[in-house]
């Protein structure tokens, strides 16, 4: 495990978190263009067989969210590990928000497949009529909205810090650095604003989250195939005299 002042992040490490951010932000886009929208009953309920494969469909969508949430786990560790040299205060942080983050979001999930569940096999619960089935629909509905809230506030905080952290070690391009803290920022805005605002929030077609997807995808091939930079921060360590540690240890 890394400690503060050390100037060479494991590289394995890197291309772990490099991969992990291509991949999560590809499954979850992947997962919530399939979901679609869910607030359209006749969608989901198994009259036709159109029907029946867009139940299948919302099925692995959220399956596709489920496992962006626990690859996001991983990916958090990764960038702790990565960033600890610059500040483990903050890394821990972060890690925690996005730790906090990944169980959010695994929830709204969670709560997809019951929606989808229950809207097409109602007496699974006991909801006799699509009248009960259709109330408790909108209520795991809500349910998922406020977890929904939750979980962007989380990673808004876990990602602006990881960013930020890479913008002072200059490990990768600022520019990169400074575009991941402002996606991440617009995401946390408009979240905000919805909230406020109490509109649904449309998940599908919505082109706040692609400044950030793309930022990400663009930073995981650049750790994968680049790697970190550390010169400049080895450079700082040893004119402040933090440490005079300049092994790579990966």
């Amino acid at each position: 495990m890394q400690r503060e002042g050390e100037t060479e992040p494991p590289s394995a490490y890197v291309r772990v978190a490099g991969f992990l951010y291509v991949f999560v932000a590809s499954i979850f886009g992947l997962g919530v263009f399939l979901v679609g929208d869910l607030t359209t009953p006749e969608h989901i309920v198994p009259s036709t067989d159109q029907s029946f494969f867009s139940a299948h469909q919302f099925h692995l969508g959220f399956v596709f969210q489920l496992a962006a949430a626990w690859f996001t786990l991983v990916l958090a560790f990764a960038l702790y590990v990565i960033l600890t040299p610059v500040d483990r205060n903050l890394a821990l942080f972060a890690l925690l928000a996005r730790t906090a983050e990944a169980a959010l979001f695994g929830l709204t999930a969670f709560l997809g497949l019951m929606v989808v569940d229950i809207m097409r096999e109602p007496e699974l619960v006991g909801a006799g009529t699509r009248d009960e089935a259709t109330i408790l629909r909108r209520f795991l509905l809500h349910a998922q909205d406020s977890a929904n809230y939750l979980a962007i506030s989380f990673y808004a905080f876990g990602s602006t810090i990881f960013f930020w952290l890479f913008m002072k070690s200059r490990f990768i391009p600022r520019i990169l650095s400074v575009a991941g803290i402002v996606g991440t920022l617009l995401i946390f805005a408009w979240s905000l604003s919805d909230l406020i605002l109490t509109s649904e929030m449309e998940w599908s077609g919505n082109f706040y989250w692609l400044p950030i997807s793309l930022t990400e995808i663009i930073v995981g091939f650049w750790l994968m195939f680049i790697g970190i930079n550390t010169m400049w921060w080895r450079t700082e360590l040893l004119r402040s005299g933090r440490s005079s540690d300049t092994r790579i240890t990966g």
